[in-house]
Parts: structure tokens; sequence; C-alpha cells
């Protein structure tokens, strides 16, 4: 259970997990979410690599954008050529919808 972690003085790495915690999938609990664990991870740990797919959790998004904005890095996927480009932290990049299709067109990032 993350909540039970000690991440004190730890290195965290969390690609495209954090936006699962807490919704109830794989026949999990739900509970407490992924703003928290964020926070968590963030304000614990020594370094932290965190990323999410913008739109799967939006609470998540919404969180981090209030938040974190000043220092979460977003990624847009273009429409049509499949390439990646740094994007300001706006309201309308964490409102990119999710498409399950092509996993993300946007990705947040969250180091230190």
């Amino acid at each position: 259970d993350l909540f039970e972690c000690d991440f004190h003085n730890r290195n965290v790495v969390s690609i495209s997990t954090i936006e699962h915690v807490g919704t109830g999938e794989y026949g999990l609990e739900k509970r407490s979410g992924a703003p928290e664990a964020l926070e968590k991870i963030y304000n614990e740990s020594k370094h932290c690599f965190i990323t999410w797919p913008i739109g799967y959790n939006t609470v998540l998004d919404k969180f981090a954008y209030e938040n974190y904005k000043s220092i979460v890095e977003v990624y847009k996927r273009g429409k049509y050529d499949n390439l990646w480009t740094k994007e300001a932290s706006t309201v309308d990049v964490f409102n990119t919808p999710y498409d399950k299709n092509r996993f993300a067109d946007a990705v947040a990032i969250i180091r230190k």
C-alpha cells in the first residue's frame, strides 16, 4: 500500500501509475486517491519522477493544475504526426480528453 510506505530519503519513479490510485480499478478497494498519493510522494521523497496521462483521472489533473502548476511539465501529442511537444501548463491542456485508442494526447510530468 502506497500510503503505508515511507518515501523519506528515497528516489521514486512512477510512470503512468499514480492516476490509478484510489479509483477501485483492478478489483482494489476505492479509497484515498491520486492527489493524496502525488502529495505524499512529492513531499516525502528525496527525488521523484512522476508521469500520468492527462484526462484519465480528472481529479488528479485538477489537483496538479491547482497545486503544482508552476513545476509540472506538460507534453502534447501531435494530432497527425505523433510527435510530442512541450506546452505551457494551461487550463486548456489540463482539460485535454483522454483517448483510449491513442492512450493519451497529453502527459504531465512532475520531478524534483
